[in-house]
């Protein structure tokens, strides 16, 4: 046993009667409880991950003053290659799911190499030691002079500035001394797998320095793989070997998927906007693809003049799939309605607030899921969110929650919040110089504010002009120095104004939220209907007529909070209003039984019974927002009071 700590031992458990393994903990965790306290406590989160390729943690025993940790015994032969194309796909799918798991579940390995892989003589792949390396802050001191391990560490060793791991699988970040989250386990697995193809570690040195060395620096030697290698396998060990945490594979669901369409012969197509089974054709032509969450998805070709394309190009093609919430939840009916969806600049993923149960009542949080992707992640520590929007670099996601705005990194760790914003309307993330400026609406009355992105103090960007209430739902236009955004009031309309000299432009009367779209369309609904209207930049003027994008769109009117959103791509993302729960009214005894029905399935809300008990007004879900409808009880007639917004 070396002074760090024990190699697995094997073990009985008299009271189960099963073979376990045995890790005994280094002998600085008996003299110091509040380590032992905090390790205690990430072993029963390990010991939750419940996953049929992952060893699992069974509990913690102490006798004759030693502590160690209860595992399953794992047989089998270590991993090791060159492996045969196809064993070694079906080793690392398996491995994919294994730490996908784990990352679901907010638990990140942070050590994974090819000795703490197993495979059983059935073939099945166990990862050993998953999340160990965070809950002891302590590696395995027996092999310090190897060049493949790292220097012995001591408590802390996870945080930012400490190097941790196995230096030939290391993630650039960490061979820094940085700290690492789950895109340190991608890295992880792409050279678990290149040494799988290749026989061979992808970095490597006769030191631990010159190991850390090629990590930082060397390219990798893609050349080397096996010339059966499929392409798809390729492109992944290069987008998992990535340095650049921003450009590396940023879900371990992603690579799986990979991996599962090589193993079943799928053909290999670029990656492009999806396309639906049956393709609808029309006249006008524009330049996106559109999401609605309830969320439709359609890809959309364009013509640039806005009119049919020639006869001599193939017909452009409008597909069109759905984004649907994660299991057992549904997306947020907070304030009825809103841009509670975000897609990223880059049109790669979507952000939905989700309505979540938590003892007994409903909580909301942000889920991302890529649009090429069928597996949704949770955004940690997000809870109350909404109106998220994106950071330039598609990396950050700013929201609003408990009175704040807030700002979270997509990879992972603790949300940070960027100023006070009593009862957030929108925001929009512009690039400028290190993390850029956001400008937002910290309530529902009064101007638009500005905050470096970083946090600070906001100050006000806009002025509120007579006969509006206040100014919502910002947007940046290109060029970084412009800002689109609504008035509301008796006097609303659709405003642009230059950062820098206050000067602001009205572009139309319309009560509406508005964003620009590439190559030149100004985005709006009206009555439930989004329309595209050309825009020109330079003269901030629409032109010509507007045409339809869809149809049924989720729309709070006067309130401005239509529920859609453009990224800079022109990737579109709506909610259709066909996604909304019906509300039936009826009469029940006090015993429970039901009686008849009142009013049929519909969008109702706010129930209210006359003094008499012979008149039920309710409010109805309209295009414009709401309208108050009464029900005569007696005679039956059901008819619209109020015609307002």
């Amino acid at each position: 046993m070396s002074a760090a700590w024990a190699r697995y031992t094997g073990a009985r458990d008299a009271r189960l009667h099963r073979d376990v393994a045995l890790k005994l903990l280094p002998p600085a965790f008996a003299i110091d409880p509040e380590r032992l306290a905090r390790f205690e406590r990430e072993a029963q989160l390990l010991a939750s991950l419940n996953h049929p390729h992952i060893a699992a943690i069974y509990g913690l025993e102490d006798g004759g003053g030693q502590r160690a940790i209860v595992m399953e015994l794992v047989e089998g032969q270590d991993l090791t290659g060159p492996r045969p194309l196809d064993e070694a796909l079906h080793i690392a799918r398996q491995l994919a799911e294994a730490i996908e798991a784990a990352h679901e579940r907010g638990v990140i390995h942070r050590d994974l190499k090819p000795a703490n892989i197993k495979i059983t003589p059935e073939g099945v792949v166990k990862v050993l030691d998953f999340g160990l390396a965070k809950a002891l802050d302590i590696v395995d001191e027996s092999h310090a002079d190897a060049p493949t391990v790292s220097p012995s560490l001591a408590l802390g060793a996870t945080q930012a500035g400490v190097v941790l791991g196995t230096a030939a699988y290391m993630a650039p970040e960490q061979a820094k001394g940085k700290a690492a989250d789950r895109r340190a386990d991608v890295w992880a697995f792409g050279a678990v797998l290149y040494e799988l193809l290749t026989g061979t570690r992808a970095f490597g040195g006769e030191t631990v320095a010159e190991t850390l060395a090629s990590v930082i620096k060397d390219p990798v030697a893609l050349g080397a793989l096996p010339s059966d290698t499929p392409a798809p396998i390729r492109r992944l060990l290069g987008r998992c070997l990535e340095r650049d945490v921003r450009r590396r594979l940023q879900s371990m669901g992603e690579a799986r998927i990979v991996i599962e369409d090589v193993l079943a012969g799928r053909p290999d197509e670029p990656a492009s906007a999806p396309k639906a089974p049956h393709a609808e054709r029309r006249r006008s032509w524009l330049p996106w693809a559109v999401a609605a969450a309830g969320l439709t998805v359609a890809a959309v070709a364009l013509a640039r003049n806005g009119r049919a394309p020639v006869s001599a190009s193939p017909s452009p093609v409008v597909g069109r799939f759905a984004v649907q919430p994660p299991d057992g939840r549904q997306l947020t009916n907070n304030r009825l309605s809103g841009p509670q969806q975000a897609v990223s600049p880059d049109g790669r993923y979507v952000a939905v607030v989700v309505d979540e149960l938590a003892g007994g009542t409903a909580a909301r949080a942000i889920w991302i899921r890529g649009l090429d992707s069928l597996v949704a992640q949770r955004l940690d520590r997000t809870s109350g969110a909404s109106y998220p929007f994106w950071s330039p670099d598609s990396q950050h996601i700013a929201y609003f929650a408990d009175g704040k705005l807030m700002r979270t990194a997509i990879s992972g760790g603790a949300p940070r919040t960027v100023c006070g914003a009593p009862d957030g309307e929108g925001g929009t993330w512009f690039q400028t110089d290190g993390e850029g400026v956001i400008v937002f609406a910290p309530d529902q009355t009064g101007p638009l504010h500005r905050v470096p992105a970083n946090g600070g103090l906001s100050a006000a960007v806009t002025s509120v002009g007579d006969g509006e209430t206040g100014h919502v739902f910002p947007q940046s236009l290109p060029g970084g120095r412009q800002v689109l955004f609504t008035a509301r009031g008796s006097k609303p309309g659709i405003y642009v104004q230059a950062l820098d000299s206050g000067q602001r432009t009205r572009i139309t009367e319309a009560q509406t939220r508005a964003m620009y779209a590439p190559p030149g369309f100004l985005l709006y609904v009206r009555d439930e209907v989004l329309f595209a209207h050309r825009f020109s930049l330079d003269a901030l003027a629409l032109e010509g007529e507007p045409v339809v994008v869809a149809e049924a769109v989720r729309d709070a009117g006067a309130s401005a909070r239509t529920a859609w959103t453009v990224s800079s791509n022109a990737t579109l993302v709506y909610r259709s209003r066909a996604s909304e729960p019906n509300v039936q009214v009826r009469w029940y005894l006090r015993d429970g039984k039901a009686l008849q029905v009142v009013l049929e399935a519909g969008g109702y809300s706010h129930l209210e019974l006359s003094p008499d008990g012979q008149r039920l007004a309710v409010s109805r879900a309209a295009a414009n927002g709401s309208d108050l409808w009464v029900k005569d009880l007696v005679s039956g007639v059901f008819s619209r009071l109020t015609s307002l917004p």
